[in-house]
């Protein structure tokens, strides 16, 4: 698809969302009740998807890391959605007298998300949640690393939603390149921080305001005060669920040298617990990942 289809296509959502602006908290109640539905009723099909994408995902990591999240957004925003669209009073300055202030929130338009093949259904989805509780409109590029999910979950939203609400869009680098230079009220990306610059010298052209979520290097400290053996369950699990593939998964550990030989035998006993088959844990999303952790295992095996 063309820069040019995709500009017409934006527009297309540009102009529903101007003769519906700022929509009616039933109508935000309503696409987030859809959504949930959306994913309810379809769990053991996208189940399958994301198996076909990791070659490994156990159905119970899938609906514990991807479902319940997005059922714990849609009931947080139904809970306080009410609240939120209400105007806030602040403080008036004096020299104003009798005037009075407050602070109303209000929708953007159109938000495009960019979301990654780690999480492929709930890190899509929840900014979605987000963005149909604030007003918007959605238009979404999902990962070509987990296509398998990505093309199973853009028929579900087609199913589900007029295009002008939430649509999707499919394909590789040339498509995301396309994506993330449209002029979006909103850019919400979530992935590495390489492509997170490209991404945001896209948006620049525009100035479109952008919301990051990147990956980095996440310590687990240790201190003296901590039980070694609950350290070591919660920090393994962290760790090992979907494998690692996860950008907030603990990547080093500060410890005090004392504990070091004790915390290391519990880590292993934590991890036979937990994950007790080693076949049971999520394949890597491809030749990339592989070989990442084939060189991860090399490094260690040096030191």
């Amino acid at each position: 698809m063309s820069i040019n289809r995709f500009t017409l296509q934006l527009d297309e959502i540009k102009a529903a969302y101007a003769a519906e602006p700022n929509p009616s908290l039933e109508v935000r109640l309503e696409r987030i009740g859809r959504i949930e539905k959306m994913i309810e009723l379809n769990e053991d099909k996208i189940c399958k998807a994301l198996e076909a994408d990791f070659g490994v995902r156990n159905p119970i990591e899938s609906r514990l890391a991807e479902f319940q999240m997005i059922y714990q957004a849609c009931k947080y925003s139904r809970k306080h959605l009410k609240e939120w669209l209400k105007p806030q009073l602040v403080e008036t300055p004096g020299f104003l007298g009798s005037s009075h202030a407050w602070t109303q929130l209000q929708s953007m338009g159109v938000v495009g998300i960019m979301s990654p093949w780690n999480y492929p259904v709930q890190l899509a989805i929840i900014p979605a949640i987000a963005a149909f509780a604030a007003g918007n409109r959605v238009w979404l590029k999902p990962s070509e690393r987990s296509s398998r999910t990505s093309g199973f979950l853009a028929s579900l939203i087609q199913e589900y939603f007029h295009p002008t609400e939430f649509c999707v869009s499919t394909g590789g680098v040339e498509v995301a390149e396309c994506f993330a230079a449209l002029p979006f009220d909103h850019l919400f990306f979530t992935g590495s921080e390489e492509i997170g610059k490209k991404v945001m010298r896209a948006a620049a052209d525009h100035l479109t305001p952008i919301t990051l979520e990147l990956g980095g290097k996440s310590p687990a400290i240790v201190d003296s005060s901590a039980k070694l053996k609950d350290a070591a369950a919660s920090i393994v699990y962290g760790k090992l669920i979907n494998s690692g593939q996860t950008c907030i998964a603990p990547d080093y550990v500060l410890i005090q040298e004392s504990d070091t030989k004790t915390f290391i035998t519990e880590l292993q006993k934590a991890a036979k617990q937990q994950f007790s088959n080693p076949l049971e844990l999520t394949g890597a999303i491809d030749e990339q990942q592989l070989a990442r952790w084939h060189h991860l295992v090399r490094d260690a095996q040096d030191r």
